[in-house]
């Protein structure tokens, strides 16, 4: 119930946050078109790494560990975390000029991406001191603060573009000031839940940190060049326009793959705490985890497909028409990402971080040869294949990795779950398309029925092995 709970606070308040960010999304597309939406992408992708040079993974691994420590040890681990944080922030803060100023950045460029740099600093900040309360799975405060802070940075900046016809570099520049109320806030809410909240930067201290860290911190760095190698590869070799299609279907996948990650997040300290007290309890959470990420993932991706498509030239203009197919070529890339959720999160909580970052520093460099092979002759089609291509090798290592340290969690049989689930509804949704020429509408409709219909035996299985679900005696005279 309390993962439930939290998991609602998160999903609603992120997917609120998210869903503000479209509108700046579509303001931008409408005011300055594809090319504005490369030049935001590609300004959030390089101020992203402020975000992960910054944190180095640290509340991934601050919550793990903040779980398992005694109460007297937490404010000694967030000071060392905070001081850790604190000069590699400064180390990326100076790194991003030098980058800016070898690369010749324009004015706009230098600005959007100060702006943006300064509000991931901000939030890399942030994020380190919701430790405290998201190791209490007391999540809602962190919901809430992310959402203010988030939402209303998209939300001016957005009001600032429509209302007041300001210029792109001049709209963005206001998340540098949504970034330090996040921290702020974020500050507060730390007192609130550990007893003392102070920097602490010692050279023991400081060595011992990064010798654990490192792993997360590496995951964290490959992660966003792994995510990021598509978006500038295109924008290199094709245009600005051909990665803003690509980063609009990008952000739509995003979008609707984000329940799953606040889900993960939520159930992020049980399953660190089960993964050394109870392993039996862990399988069982595990398992119960990627039964819902399942059917949730249909619906995902059902929506995608047939939701999406029709709504892009309303909400974005006509120049974003082609991004309908985009999304189609993607349907396979928005499941391999689910995947990676759920999988990801069951290493990370069973301390298989250092196998985690070999594999994804793999899977960046496979998505760097596959991209520069398929990109020059496919163009978008071949940036999309080639990061599908290299999140399914991904997945399936992390599989092997996971099969290998968690006893008693059959993988081979969750995947024939989610294929005997998820399968039924594609072919058949396919085959009134291409085959009965009907129209969408009706392959949706369809295809959603199906796709009830093969999730029917897993609720059922739930339903009778918790006597929970079931109607009782009082429920039914309706006491």
């Amino acid at each position: 119930m309390r993962i439930g709970s939290n998991a609602a606070w998160l999903i609603g308040c992120r997917i609120s946050a998210n869903l503000l960010n479209l509108v700046l999304f579509v303001a931008i597309s409408r005011y300055f078109g594809p090319a504005g939406i490369g030049s935001y992408s590609y300004g959030f992708a390089i101020a992203g790494f402020v975000y992960v040079f910054g944190s180095l993974g640290i509340d991934e691994y601050g919550i793990r560990e903040y779980t398992r420590s005694s109460i007297a040890q937490r404010p000694v681990l967030l000071g060392r975390l905070l001081g850790t944080q604190f000069l590699m922030l400064a180390l990326t803060t100076a790194g991003l000029a030098v980058y800016l100023l070898l690369t010749h950045a324009s004015a706009a460029t230098i600005g959007i991406v100060t702006a943006l740099g300064v509000y991931q600093l901000g939030y890399a900040i942030a994020r380190t001191l919701f430790i405290p309360a998201l190791a209490d799975q007391a999540m809602m405060g962190p919901a809430l603060i992310e959402l203010i802070c988030r939402g209303g940075a998209f939300v001016v900046a957005a009001a600032m573009l429509v209302l007041a016809g300001w210029p792109l570099v001049a709209a963005i520049s206001l998340f540098a000031a949504f970034g330090v109320l996040m921290a702020v806030l974020a500050l507060n809410l730390a007192r609130r839940h550990c007893r003392h909240v102070r920097v602490s930067i010692s050279r023991s201290g400081l060595g011992s940190t990064v010798r654990i860290l490192w792993s997360f911190a590496a995951a964290e760095v490959m992660g966003q060049v792994y995510g990021r190698i598509g978006l500038i590869v295109l924008t290199l070799q094709v245009s600005t326009q051909a990665a803003g299609l690509y980063a609009t279907g990008g952000k739509f996948i995003e979008t609707a793959c984000m329940p799953f990650s606040y889900l993960g997040i939520a159930a992020y300290p049980r399953l660190s705490h089960l993964s050394i007290s109870d392993n039996d309890g862990f399988v069982r959470l595990a398992r119960n985890l990627w039964h819902v990420w399942i059917v949730l993932g249909g619906l995902a991706l059902w929506g995608l497909f047939f939701v999406v498509p029709p709504l892009l030239v309303p909400l974005l203009g006509a120049d974003f028409a082609a991004v309908g197919a985009v999304i189609e070529l993607m349907m396979v890339l928005a499941l391999m990402q689910v995947l990676e959720v759920i999988l990801s999160r069951i290493m990370l909580a069973t301390d298989l971080q250092v196998a985690r970052v070999r594999i994804i520093t793999g899977a960046a460099l496979l998505s760097l040869l596959l991209n520069f092979v398929l990109v020059s002759d496919l163009k978008l089609p071949g940036a999309i294949l080639a990061t599908t291509l290299t999140m399914t090798v991904m997945n399936l290592f992390y599989a092997v990795a996971i099969h290998r340290r968690v006893a008693g969690l059959h993988l081979g049989s969750e995947f024939a779950l989610l294929l005997t689930i998820l399968l039924p509804g594609a072919l058949i949704a396919w085959a009134v398309m291409a085959l009965l020429h009907q129209p969408r509408h009706v392959a949706a409709i369809v295809s959603l029925l199906t796709l009830a219909i093969a999730s029917l035996p897993l609720a059922l299985r739930y339903w009778r092995r918790d006597p929970r679900l079931m109607p009782t005696a009082a429920s039914q005279r309706g006491d």
